[in-house]
């Protein structure tokens, strides 16, 4: 079978067309490319570098080719309002992603009390991703008149709705939230003394009266804490110490002098053997 010459013209014919196609193929590869390697040359600070309107007209440009906000992906937020969020964030949908000041932004994040640290990054073409890390919660902290909620750096945390946090301890007085921490470690391995405890006063800076929700104030030592809460627990199981009229126990000189004092209703102190 004997195939058809083709002639000069159709020859020409069908390298233009051949031609056209690889001219449209080029310019495609090169309008995707594009985007992404203006991110690098953003990336590495060469546009910051050479002319700022330039950089700012290419980045814009960006937009235009598809690289635009339309997610932001948060992780890690339990306590930080959405409002509050997307404030500080200041991003907005259809932002030229490759605009948005990571550092900047992160910077933003961590200046927000509950948040220990965050993270940003951008996912091309179209999401913004923030990782953050809260602070942990550990009580409310009564200090001249004002209420307010702290973790366990002693870090305020919020002023604002604090009815969300009457599950956590109250403590009160100057130096509580640093020395916090170990006394209510051990009211953890309590639970039941932990249950009947509605706050902990910080006396001098140096030592802890419990405030039971009977009412009941109980002086604790600057030493041997938990040893003391343990006797407190005895009293409270087995002696139904409860149960008595009793405003305060006093549980300082327990150690050196083997008895505890018990100071009733009437004010009267009272002595009691602590092997009774």
């Amino acid at each position: 079978m004997r195939l058809p010459l083709l002639n000069k013209d159709t020859w020409h014919a069908l390298h233009q067309h051949k031609a056209k196609w690889v001219f449209l193929i080029l310019i495609g590869g090169l309008l995707t490319l594009m985007p992404y390697t203006l991110y690098r040359l953003w990336e590495t600070g060469w546009l910051d570098e050479t002319n700022a309107e330039l950089s700012y007209n290419l980045i814009e440009e960006t937009g235009d080719l598809g690289l635009r906000v339309e997610n932001i992906d948060v992780k890690g937020r339990n306590h930080i309002s959405p409002q509050e969020l997307l404030g500080v964030l200041d991003i907005h949908k259809n932002d030229p992603i490759l605009a948005i000041d990571l550092e900047a932004t992160k910077e933003r994040l961590e200046t927000i009390s509950w948040v220990r640290s965050a993270s940003i990054e951008r996912i091309l073409p179209n999401t913004i991703k923030v990782n953050l890390i809260e602070r942990d919660p550990m009580a409310l902290w009564q200090m001249d008149n004002r209420l307010m909620l702290i973790d366990y750096m002693g870090e305020i945390l919020t002023l604002e709705n604090l009815h969300l946090y009457k599950e956590y301890p109250l403590l009160v007085g100057a130096g509580a939230p640093k020395a916090a921490p170990e006394i209510l470690l051990y009211l953890e391995q309590l639970p039941d003394l932990k249950e009947k405890t509605y706050a902990l006063s910080y006396v001098g800076q140096r030592r802890w009266n419990l405030h039971l929700k009977n009412g009941m104030i109980v002086k604790l030592p600057e030493e041997d804490i938990k040893e003391h809460l343990l006797k407190l627990q005895d009293l409270i199981t087995q002696d139904h110490i409860l149960n008595k009229q009793i405003k305060t126990i006093d549980l300082r000189y327990l150690k050196s002098s083997g008895q505890l004092i018990l100071r009733k209703e009437s004010s009267v102190p009272h002595l009691m053997d602590s092997q009774k």
